[in-house]
């Protein structure tokens, strides 16, 4: 369900898309009856639409699947995302206009006025998807905000009450997300003055992407207890699992691959448990329950957030 609901709205964007690719190519073809000589560019630039699209819907698929190979070409997914919702934009206001036009209102006006209104409403045809995207992309990519949650457990140890953990997840450095830009969210994490600073998987997005430059930035984490945390499923792509341990290991961090660390506040003792990308439904946590303490309070790290339930049904 998880997985059909970060998925889909991709998958009806693009076939929207499409659609609306088809459309603006029908619209195409009969203004190249009146100029013969832009058919050839018009073909092109559509069949190029539409392997864009191809190949997003096809990477969605994989990454659908859990797939490195989806997972490594997820700017597929985004550039198809984004001609999809363009072609559904452009397709959208050349509707409008054509039904101005038919409605009479556009031959109501003088033919100068006419042409200025034409023009103006073809280049906000062209204009509007992209910018609106890119307003998107540009005011709220970076706009990084901390969210406080408070949890209520029943029968929760008084020496645990009020405990406070700051948790850092996907972080993806990478083109997209900047070192300066995670030292920003390390930064905002440290202002918390947690008691454990939790990390809980996807360190980087891909192969190219500097695991090491990650690591350097979440040593930074201040808490009273230290920094803990588990892998996730980009880890396992570029096969670095052992390599993130050992090396956070190295600073102090402890990265809890089918482990446990018991931590004691005041006469209280929390039990810290933590496990790597669970790949399969079927073997969610099978080793997971012989980590748990019947005397502590315990405490899973897990990347996959739809294991919680397994977790609670143990």
């Amino acid at each position: 369900m998880i997985l059909l609901q970060r998925f889909v709205p991709d998958l009806i964007v693009m076939a929207a898309g499409a659609a609306a690719l088809r459309q603006l190519a029908l619209w195409a073809k009969q203004f190249t009856t009146l100029r013969p000589q832009a058919s050839v560019a018009v073909s092109v630039a559509c069949w190029v639409g539409y392997g864009i699209l191809a190949a997003g819907f096809f990477t969605t698929l994989l990454a659908w699947a859990d797939s490195p190979f989806g997972h490594r070409w997820m700017m597929a997914r985004g550039v198809a995302f984004a001609l999809g919702f363009s072609l559904c934009g452009m397709a959208a206001m050349a509707l409008l206009l054509r039904i101005i036009g038919s409605l009479g209102a556009v031959r109501a006006i003088p033919s100068a006025r006419r042409e200025f209104l034409r023009t103006a409403l073809s280049a906000a045809l062209i204009a509007s998807p992209a910018s609106v995207m890119g307003f998107g992309i540009l005011s709220g990519r970076d706009r990084f905000r901390l969210t406080e949650v408070d949890l209520a457990i029943p029968d929760l140890p008084a020496d645990l009450d009020g405990l406070r953990l700051v948790q850092l997840s996907d972080i993806h450095l990478s083109p997209f997300l900047s070192r300066a830009e995670l030292a920003r969210c390390v930064d905002m994490a440290n202002a918390t003055r947690a008691h454990i600073a939790l990390v809980t998987g996807d360190l980087v997005t891909g192969v190219s992407d500097s695991v090491d430059d990650c690591l350097e930035e979440l040593k930074r984490l201040r808490s009273d207890a230290g920094t803990y945390g588990c892998l996730g499923n980009h880890e396992v792509y570029i096969h670095g699992e052992a390599y993130v341990a050992a090396e956070a290991a190295k600073s102090g961090m402890r990265f809890l691959r089918q482990q446990n660390a018991s931590l004691r506040f005041g006469s209280a003792y929390l039990n810290l448990a933590g496990v790597d990308f669970q790949p399969s439904r079927k073997t969610y946590l099978r080793q997971a329950a012989a980590l748990r303490r019947e005397d502590q309070f315990n405490l899973l790290l897990s990347h996959n957030p739809d294991v919680f339930p397994v977790a609670a049904a143990q």
